[in-house]
């Protein structure tokens, strides 16, 4: 790492678990106002759902809400622009495209939360999404598009064993795209005879 990198924030997620077929097991990481999110270790247990794929997610685009949402609300959410999923151009390279139904979006909530969520469906401009909003949110507020888990652009790792476990590296494991932009670990079960579980993850964010 550079001399004039800085490490602020350090944070950890966990435990979170999963026990049924294809049960999502998803982990946001909100960004912070300029800096950028460094994931530096984790732990997973996949039991025996051995030779999946443990994605970790970027966010592509931001787009913002022209209306306002009300907390527990789904629906009704207006976007500047749905031009925040994944996609890729005729050569393969990852480009931001319409958002698609199974997308994942975080939005900035009043209370400065970032609330994860997959779209539910799609109409224009228009999302539904699917789950409820935990605070308001306020006409202009800030949309981040982090497309689907099986996007080229993000970053894939292939789970072989248990558990697979990356123990703290001082410069990073991966980084977020850009300044203030949030993450998000995915996984998608595929057996119920073992339960998976996120152990922990840690992050910090840095100035770079």
């Amino acid at each position: 790492m550079g001399s004039n990198t800085y490490m602020k924030d350090c944070v950890t997620y966990g435990y979170k678990t999963i026990t049924a077929t294809a049960e999502r097991l998803t982990q946001g990481i909100p960004g912070h106002a300029g800096q950028r999110i460094a994931v530096k270790g984790f732990s997973f247990t996949c039991g025996n759902n051995t030779s999946t794929v443990l994605t970790f997610m970027n966010t592509i685009a931001e787009s913002n809400i022209v209306s306002t949402i009300a907390a527990g609300d789904t629906e009704k959410i207006v976007l500047l622009s749905n031009a925040i999923g994944g996609g890729t151009d005729g050569a393969g390279n990852p480009v931001a495209s319409a958002l698609a139904s199974g997308d994942y979006i975080g939005v900035i909530q009043d209370d400065g939360s970032t609330h994860f969520t997959r779209v539910h469906s799609i109409t224009n401009s228009t999302i539904q999404v699917s789950v409820a909003f935990t605070d308001t949110v306020a006409d202009g507020a800030v949309v981040y598009g982090m497309g689907a888990a099986s996007d080229v652009d993000q970053m894939h790792l292939s789970v072989k064993h248990a558990t697979e476990t990356v123990k703290s590296l001082e410069g990073g494991l991966f980084y977020g795209k850009e300044k203030d932009y949030p993450m998000m670990l995915h996984y998608l079960s595929l057996n119920t005879s073992s339960m998976a579980s996120l152990n922990y993850l840690t992050v910090q964010y840095i100035n770079s």
